[in-house]
């Protein structure tokens, strides 16, 4: 192969090339999202991934838009007084009856023996029933109790600051997998692009054209 040809393959290559160092160029950028995540370097040189560098304001951030807009307390307090309490008032109600209040008036001199399975029968329905009658109005006291005395936005900054690096670049890799290989591919796609151009450039100069 002569210098002609040698010339002539690089250029045909060079789109190649670029594709390359196109998706290389953007792989080291994601990784340099979340590395090093310790910061690297000497005196006032030093580096340290985006994501761990400025994980507080990330958690901040995070918990602001959750809070404000994904899971205030309006949206808690609705959440909770739309549950269905009826199974669990009946669960409780059936322990109240028959755990706690048969065997105490069973235990009662001369009552307890006039205490037949029909009676508390009936009391363990009334007290159901009682129950189910004041159950909206407990949940809506419940739910503006917590709304009002739980704080999400720092619960939820909290949790995200608890994250280990490893934990959350897992997560967030995770949630943004086909996005980040999105970035890479694009990459590839621009320097595959810009490599034409170029190889286009140097055989038009060339007098190819």
């Amino acid at each position: 192969m002569d210098l002609i040809d040698a010339h002539f393959a690089f250029i045909c290559a060079t789109p190649l090339i670029t594709a390359l160092i196109g998706w290389l160029t953007n792989k080291a950028a994601i990784w340099m999202l979340f590395h090093p995540r310790e910061p690297v370097g000497f005196g006032p040189f030093r580096v340290q991934g985006l994501v761990p560098r400025r994980r507080d304001e990330l958690a901040r951030k995070t918990a602001d838009l959750v809070s404000a807009h994904l899971l205030s307390p309006e949206h808690l307090h609705k959440a909770f007084a739309n549950i269905d309490a009826g199974p669990v008032i009946d669960h409780i109600a059936q322990k109240l009856v028959y755990e706690g209040l048969e065997p105490r008036l069973a235990a009662i001199p001369m009552i307890g023996g006039m205490i037949v399975r029909n009676s508390i029968d009936s009391i363990h329905k009334a007290v159901r029933e009682k129950m189910r009658d004041e159950a909206p109005q407990m949940q809506h006291r419940m739910a503006t109790q917590m709304a009002s005395q739980m704080d999400l936005r720092s619960i939820i900054e909290e949790r995200i600051r608890a994250f280990e690096a490893e934990k959350l670049e897992e997560l967030i890799r995770k949630v943004a997998a086909h996005e980040l290989r999105g970035i890479e591919r694009s990459g590839a796609v621009l320097g595959f692009v810009i490599g034409l151009v170029q190889a286009a450039g140097m055989l038009f100069f060339a007098g190819a054209f």
